[in-house]
């Protein structure tokens, strides 16, 4: 049986240099993009970088090629959720950001990944960079920060614990990519 696409989209852009009307289809596990002429498989393990405007879905494939496709905001909300949902060992970047708060101090901090591991040593090395700015901010040991703890703030102010790569990852569904948390020793 073929796997129906849980999204398309119909539009005009420049692809493989030919700039014309394309069919784009989201799978479970491929992008698949064509029109009557021809057909593209992109897997979701190919995929680089995945950026979003008001109105294009910029995708950079890992052989460097670029990929922009236009669509509006509502198809915009749903291609993050299908890319969001896809978890190829942590592959696709998940776009986010995140307020981070210690004690008096505020940082923005890129999420980049949906690895809660990744996420922490994001965070400490934009902390070490506040701290020690003439240290490079790679050269820092994370090791010693193991014992933190990030809590994410909802809208009513409780505190939610961000333990394990499936927090993240939820806490990054629900808050659409924007995310306020809150360190803790």
């Amino acid at each position: 049986m073929e796997e129906s696409a849980i999204l398309q989209l119909n539009g005009t852009f420049d692809f493989a240099g030919e700039l014309s009307s394309k069919l784009v289809s989201f799978f479970k596990n491929q992008i698949e993009i064509g029109n009557e002429n021809f057909s593209t498989t992109l897997k979701y393990t190919e995929v680089a970088k995945i950026s979003y405007n008001s109105r294009t879905v910029k995708i950079l494939m890992k052989n460097g090629s670029k990929i922009k496709i236009p669509c509006c905001s509502s198809d915009i909300k749903r291609i993050k959720t299908i890319l969001r949902a896809r978890k190829d060992d942590n592959i696709i970047e998940v776009g986010g950001s995140a307020l981070v708060r210690l004690s008096d101090l505020c940082f923005v901090v890129p999420i980049r990944s949906n690895d809660i591991r990744v996420l922490k040593t994001s965070i400490i090395r934009r902390i070490s960079e506040h701290f020690y700015p003439a240290c490079e901010a790679v050269s820092i040991s994370t090791d010693i920060f193991n014992n933190i703890s990030i809590c994410c703030e909802s809208e009513k102010g409780s505190e939610i614990q961000l333990v394990s790569c499936e927090d993240l990852e939820a806490a990054l569904s629900y808050f659409d990519g924007k995310l306020k948390l809150i360190i803790k020793q």
